[in-house]
């Protein structure tokens, strides 16, 4: 009698067979998730500003303007409509900006009102018209808009008086720059409509507007954060898909 064949033929592994497993990628898993973090709050940035600017109230042109003390008791007093009268400084610090994707500075000057310094934000130039700034100096009156001294987001750099680099309006900094008494006024004074050259044509201050000094409208914010946090979704759906095909995420397959 013939030897009966008793080697028994192993079934082919089913890869969506057994239990459900996971085995991430190290190095892959970590940077997923710093770029899901960067991803998210980039996304976020964008919602807050789309918030903040749809919620933000239009400057009127007409509205009647108040005296600077009114309008600093007020609740909130930024973007109040002042007018202010004084003597204006001819020195001039100009704080770096992007406007309408032209790279230049905003000309803040000192004025002496009503006993106490405060800084006119005289307008934007392009750097390449920095040097036909004309100077500017002696009894002046203004009206515009009250503004904090403050960074524009976290991304702004910080400012460097030794070197005169300036990237946020930051006025104490600035007021001891130019050697001016320490209490000087905490806001600056936004002119709604500037002439920085001097060339009879004035135009708006985007600076004096609550929805953006950089004008970009809110819908366009809103466009940027689903943006961002579409690309979260497209590399969690990379992620995801990079581990089911080298077999290290599998799901338990039901029977019928």
């Amino acid at each position: 009698m013939s030897k009966q064949n008793t080697t028994t033929q192993k079934p082919i592994a089913d890869p969506l067979s057994g239990q459900t497993g996971f085995k991430p990628m190290p190095a892959l898993t970590v940077i997923s998730i710093l770029c899901l973090v960067l991803l998210y709050q980039l996304g976020h940035w964008q919602w807050v500003k789309f918030v903040e600017k749809s919620a933000a109230p239009a400057v009127s042109a007409a509205a009647k303007p108040v005296s600077i003390q009114a309008a600093f008791s007020s609740a909130p007093f930024e973007y109040q409509v002042v007018e202010a009268k004084g003597t204006l400084d001819p020195r001039v610090i100009g704080v770096r900006a992007l406007h309408d994707g032209v790279s230049g500075r905003r000309l803040f000057s000192p004025m002496q009102s009503n006993g106490r310094w405060i800084f006119i934000d005289l307008g934007f130039v392009a750097e390449a018209d920095l040097a036909k700034v004309p100077v500017v100096a002696g009894p002046r009156s203004y009206r515009g808009v009250l503004r904090k001294g403050a960074k524009a987001n976290s991304f702004t750099p910080e400012n460097d008086p030794t070197k005169q680099m300036w990237f946020w309006p930051d006025l104490a900094a600035m007021a001891g720059s130019l050697n001016l008494p320490a209490d000087i006024a905490p806001f600056y004074i936004a002119i709604s409509q500037v002439d920085p050259l001097n060339k009879g044509q004035l135009q708006a201050n985007p600076w004096a507007d609550p929805k953006g000094a950089n004008q970009i409208p809110p819908e366009r914010h809103l466009g940027y954060a689903l943006t961002w946090w579409g690309f979260g979704f497209a590399l969690i759906g990379v992620y995801t898909g990079l581990h089911l095909r080298t077999g290290r995420l599998r799901f338990v397959r039901r029977s019928l």
